[in-house]
């Protein structure tokens, strides 16, 4: 069911507000400050089994507490962290979980079954709108705002609240595979499986931005703490590094020998994981490979928050990286 306009133009205000705060914040820091960021070096914490499918999403919690994975046995989990212990299995999707994402103690995931779930205290709210697989969700900060995309070509904005979509957003010509927030929280980056980016603008609605270089399907998209770099993974075995500010490609890393399933742009390092089984960190600024990591079968997924960083892969665990540096 989709919102009324007056709904959208309420949300859209709401969302310029809280993204100016952000970005005005986020400025003011970097002025202040201008400290060079200290070169990371993660080592393998652990490894947790997650159950007997495959998993391909994670997501951490904005706090690095908890850590959601999403699995093609058609649940979801949500682990403690660090010590890795299982706190919520989400069941009630009928076909394999794809994504999920973690808003303080409610995760969101989305499904084959083309529905997304909202789970409060374990018990789902379905969302249904999209016509064929959901890809990717992710929370906005505000909270009961959430983002999916879809293998339906479409991304979508809902108000979990009234358990409405607010917006279906067509453009991509090929099913939409990826999304992530800008860290002020007034844009979204979507990558799609003919190879094409975009950056839309949550507050107007309108398309700012098409990202085209990558050879193949973009399968993974991270912006940068910075607030301007922005970071795509694709099935031509690269990742590529925008910039913002100047609207076009600023490097690209040829990072892997097959797919970048995952990357993640953070303040002092870009992290790339991929089918050729290994996960990889690279200098931010000059794109030189600081660490390897291998493991023994495909790696599906990447995320990272504070000291932490965690993959999973297709030995149907996740493991856990921890920055020794600090």
């Amino acid at each position: 069911m989709e919102g009324s306009l007056d709904s959208l133009e309420r949300v859209r205000h709401t969302i310029a507000s809280y993204s100016l705060k952000k970005a005005s914040l986020r400025l003011e820091l970097q002025r202040i400050l201008k400290l060079e960021p200290e070169v990371p070096n993660f080592e393998v914490l652990g490894s947790q089994v997650i159950d007997d499918r495959v998993s391909m999403g994670l997501s951490f919690n904005l706090e690095g507490t908890l850590l959601g994975t999403a699995s093609w046995s058609g649940q979801a989990h949500v682990w403690s962290i660090p010590d890795a212990s299982l706190t919520q299995t989400l069941s009630g999707h009928n076909n394999k979980v794809q994504c999920i994402s973690l808003l303080e103690q409610t995760p969101a995931t989305g499904s084959f079954d083309t529905k997304v779930g909202v789970w409060k205290e374990g018990e789902p709210t379905w969302l249904e709108g999209h016509t064929e697989r959901v890809n990717h969700v992710e929370w906005h900060p505000l909270g009961n705002i959430l983002l999916s995309c879809s293998h339906d070509q479409t991304w979508k904005l809902w108000d979990c609240e009234h358990k409405k979509c607010l917006q279906t957003q067509y453009g991509h010509m090929n099913a939409v595979y990826c999304l992530n927030l800008h860290k002020d929280g007034g844009l979204v980056a979507t990558g799609d499986l003919g190879g094409v980016g975009c950056v839309w603008d949550l507050r107007t609605g309108k398309e700012v931005l098409v990202l085209k270089s990558h050879l193949k399907q973009i399968v993974s998209i991270s912006m940068g703490e910075d607030g301007h770099t922005l970071v795509t993974g694709s099935d031509d075995n690269t990742a590529k590094v925008w910039d913002l500010r100047r609207k076009g490609l600023l490097h690209s890393i040829p990072a892997h020998v097959k797919m970048v399933s995952g990357v993640v742009a953070r303040e002092s390092f870009i992290a790339t994981c991929s089918y050729d089984s290994t996960t990889k960190f690279w200098n931010r600024s000059t794109f030189e490979m600081l660490k390897e990591v291998s493991y023994e079968n495909k790696v599906t997924g990447i995320d990272s928050v504070g000291n932490w960083v965690a993959t999973v892969s297709f030995d149907r665990t996740f493991k856990l990286l921890e920055n020794s540096h600090v």
